[in-house]
């Protein structure tokens, strides 16, 4: 019975547009049908009178019956938990009882979580007002530039959890006290001027590199005070495994120029520091830059003990 009344359901709604006389009269037929949850999966009845529910042409009349079997049909066939299942999800508390019980908690573990993602949770245009006002503006870019870096940095290498972490605009604060007395005082320079620009954009640039995140958490863990961090060159500031690759590529460099040197000039005043001979052949050759003075490369022609020296 069921699965007839569907199938005529199905071709009346299947017409453009429906018989709404014809739709209604088989929706007051459907309501008769002593239905079962057996029956109801096996016809998939109940997926057509939803369809009618929805069918262009419909009236009002035939919408609203469709709605009331598909929500009758709904609550009389809805699972039910177990008696077991429903004494544990009496017993189990919420997560809105758990907060309304203890606001304190849910307030201070929602607040580490914030401070673990960085930055305290707070936004960073809320996080600059606690930059000292300056009268100098280039000062003030200089805080806002570095303590936007850290800013960052403290959070996207979630910073806050290691142990000594510093507060990153404070940190930018305290960098940039350092290096405006480093321009002015030290170097004898002034706020703004070339030099100060130069380093503040070295700073910037490497605190932001991705191939150097140890730098910027040494910086925000203390490791690396402000006042040392101004002082050091961009080779300071390279990672180990930058540094050591530099090295191998200059030892790479050195052995590279002793095998391609020609023959050259006999000194008898330069010792062999191995065998102590004063038969030395030697060649000059300019592998830094320009200032700097050449490099001296020297082959004992007694022991052929190899060395330079600028």
């Amino acid at each position: 019975m069921a699965a007839e009344l569907r199938n005529q359901l199905e071709a009346q709604l299947a017409k453009t547009p429906v018989d709404d006389g014809a739709v209604l009269d088989m929706l007051k037929r459907i309501v008769e049908v002593p239905m079962t949850l057996e029956l109801l999966k096996a016809t998939s009845i109940g997926r057509t009178v939803n369809n009618a529910r929805k069918a262009d042409g419909a009236s009002q009349a035939t919408k609203d019956l469709a709605a009331s079997i598909r929500a009758t049909w709904k609550a009389k066939f809805a699972k039910k938990p177990s008696p077991a299942a429903a004494v544990a999800a009496a017993a189990k508390p919420t997560a809105t009882a758990t907060a309304a019980a203890s606001p304190a908690a849910g307030g201070a573990a929602g607040k580490e979580r914030r401070a673990s993602a960085g930055g305290g949770g707070r936004k960073f245009e809320d996080a600059i007002e606690e930059i000292p006002k300056y009268d100098d503006r280039f000062r003030m870019n200089v805080c806002k530039m570095l303590g936007k870096a850290l800013f960052n940095k403290h959070r996207t290498l979630r910073v806050a959890p290691m142990e000594g972490a510093l507060d990153p605009i404070k940190t930018a604060v305290s960098i940039e006290k350092a290096l405006h007395n480093e321009i002015t005082h030290t170097s004898g320079g002034s706020s703004g001027n070339d030099k100060h620009k130069k380093k503040l954009k070295m700073f910037v640039a490497n605190i932001n590199s991705t191939a150097n995140p140890d730098l910027a958490i040494q910086i925000l863990t203390g490791k690396i005070a402000p006042e040392k961090f101004v002082g050091m060159t961009p080779g300071e500031m390279q990672s180990d495994e930058m540094k050591k690759k530099k090295e191998e590529a200059n030892v790479k460099a050195m052995n590279d120029a002793f095998m391609a040197i020609k023959p050259g000039a006999i000194s008898k005043s330069i010792r062999c520091g191995k065998c102590g001979a004063k038969e030395t052949e030697y060649t000059q050759r300019q592998t830094r830059s320009a200032d700097e003075p050449m490099t001296t490369f020297c082959v004992c022609l007694k022991c052929g003990n190899r060395w330079r020296f600028c």
